[in-house]
């Protein structure tokens, strides 16, 4: 990065000059990764792009950069009515949240090989490029047509926004390791790549009640092609989170047992505390250790007295 920049950015940002030129240094790595040299004419227009990722939308601002608003009005996509807007930042704030939720929910059951706070750090900016000039409008009207299609109301895009859909699209996989097609060949996907694609793909079948294990089945080695062992790993992650599922599931059958003791007799308090030992001891059959079930139940409604008296004796 020219030292002009770094300058501009660090002053007008407050950032530190080693983290502006971890950030510059990170671009370059992935540029190269794309095949494209130093000295090609859209080296740094890609490197820049990714720069700005990191940076936020104030700093973004304060540097006479273009902000959200200014793509949209420089946008040569027709602008999108409000409504459709609102659902774009929902939908795509929600799913956001749910690949953040999705990482914290295995990250007890990844191989210690695996750099967890990295991983922790990616998802904080999980599709963030979402908002970025060149996706921005061109999602907003994808995201709506996607919509109309779920709920089977007509609308169609027309031949303009198609294009620079397809445009955003393509830049949208050329800034974010989590797509296969980020990588010419997807198994120079890392592991922490992986991890990151399947938090992503269970985001989505938790929002479609889809199955993750059926998305899985019809694109891995079909649309994208792995290594054996990228192949296992993919799989290992699906049966962590269709093991949680089933956890959650029981979880909620023991929570709801122990809240029902109170308007309980005792005789009936001791036969629900059986049954919900029994729920307990069928999880710890599946091979979960009691240090995990303490992990798994531990939450506002289902207190640690109440884990530890249920795992007594077992």
């Amino acid at each position: 990065m020219p030292s002009a920049t770094i300058d501009k950015i660090i002053k007008t940002c407050g950032l530190s000059k080693k983290k502006v030129e971890t950030y510059w240094k990170d671009a370059k790595g992935s540029a190269k990764k794309q095949g494209f040299k130093e000295g090609d004419n859209n080296f740094y227009a890609y490197v820049m792009g990714i720069v700005k990722r990191r940076l936020s939308d104030s700093c973004i601002k304060k540097l006479g950069w273009e902000t959200t608003s200014d793509i949209i009005s420089n946008s040569i996509v027709p602008q999108p009515t409000k409504e459709m807007f609102d659902f774009y930042h929902k939908r795509t704030n929600e799913h956001i949240q749910r690949v953040q939720n999705n990482l914290k929910s295995i990250l007890d059951y990844l191989p210690n090989s695996i750099d967890k706070g990295t991983l922790l750090q990616r998802v904080k900016e999980h599709d963030k490029s979402k908002y970025s000039e060149e996706e921005y409008i061109p999602y907003t009207w994808n995201t709506w047509n996607y919509k109309c299609e779920q709920e089977k109301i007509p609308f169609k895009l027309s031949k303009e926004v198609k294009k620079e859909f397809d445009n955003a699209w393509k830049h949208h996989y050329t800034v974010n390791f989590h797509h296969p097609e980020y990588y010419k060949d997807p198994s120079f996907m890392t592991n922490e790549d992986l991890i990151e694609m399947m938090c992503d793909h269970m985001a989505m079948s938790q929002e479609l009640n889809n199955p993750l294990r059926e998305w899985e089945d019809d694109n891995i080695n079909k649309r994208w092609k792995f290594k054996p062992e990228q192949v296992k790993f993919i799989y290992k992650l699906v049966d962590i989170f269709e093991k949680l599922e089933e956890i959650a599931m029981k979880k909620e059958k023991v929570s709801s047992i122990i809240s029902s003791d109170i308007i309980l007799s005792s005789s009936d308090i001791s036969k629900y505390i059986s049954l919900a030992k029994k729920e307990v001891r069928d999880l710890l059959n599946d091979g979960m250790s009691k240090e995990e079930m303490k992990i798994q139940l531990r939450d506002e409604d289902f207190t640690k007295l109440a884990i530890d008296s249920l795992l007594e004796g077992l």
